[in-house]
C-alpha cells in the first residue's frame, strides 16, 4: 500500500508498512492491518441476577416447594438432560476425532464408552470405611 501517500508503492512504503508489525493497540505506530496477534473485541455485559445462590440447599428446597405448591422449578430435569447430552456429544467427538450430531447416536456412544472402559488403566482403591462428608457442599 502507499504508506507515505506520494502516489507510488515502493520499497520505502514496504519498510514503513513492515515497521508497524508487532505494535500493540495504543502505540503510535499501531495499525490494525499489521496486528498479527489481534486484540479481541471486549465489552461489559451486565447479567441481572435473579433468585438463587443457595446451591444444593436452594435447589432441594425449590424441588420440595414445587411438589407441595406447584411453584416453577429452578432446575427442571429437561435442562439436566440437555447438559448430559452435550457432555456425551463432546466425549463422543473426542473418542472418534470427528464431528457428531446432537442427539448423539446412542449405540455408537455406548460402544465407544465400552471401549474406553475396556482400555482404561485406571484403578480404584476401594476402602469400605471411607465416608463422604458433604456437610460443606451446600
Amino acid at each position: 500500500t502507499d504508506e507515505d501517500g506520494d502516489g507510488n508503492v515502493n520499497f520505502a512504503d514496504f519498510l514503513t508498512f513492515a515497521g508497524k508489525f508487532g505494535s500493540r493497540l495504543g502505540q503510535e505506530r499501531y495499525d490494525p492491518r499489521c496486528d498479527l496477534i489481534g486484540s479481541p473485541e471486549v465489552w461489559k455485559c451486565e447479567i441481572p441476577m435473579g433468585r438463587g445462590g443457595e446451591a444444593h440447599r436452594g435447589i432441594t428446597q425449590n424441588w420440595g416447594d414445587a411438589i407441595r405448591t406447584g411453584s416453577p422449578l429452578l432446575a427442571p430435569g429437561v435442562e439436566g438432560i440437555k447438559g448430559v447430552e452435550l457432555a456425551n456429544a463432546m466425549l463422543l467427538s473426542a473418542w472418534t476425532d470427528s464431528w457428531v450430531d446432537i442427539p448423539v447416536d446412542a449405540d455408537l456412544f455406548h460402544a465407544k464408552l465400552q471401549e474406553q472402559i475396556k482400555n482404561s488403566t485406571s484403578t480404584k482403591n476401594v476402602d469400605a470405611s471411607t465416608v463422604l462428608d458433604v456437610s460443606e457442599t451446600y
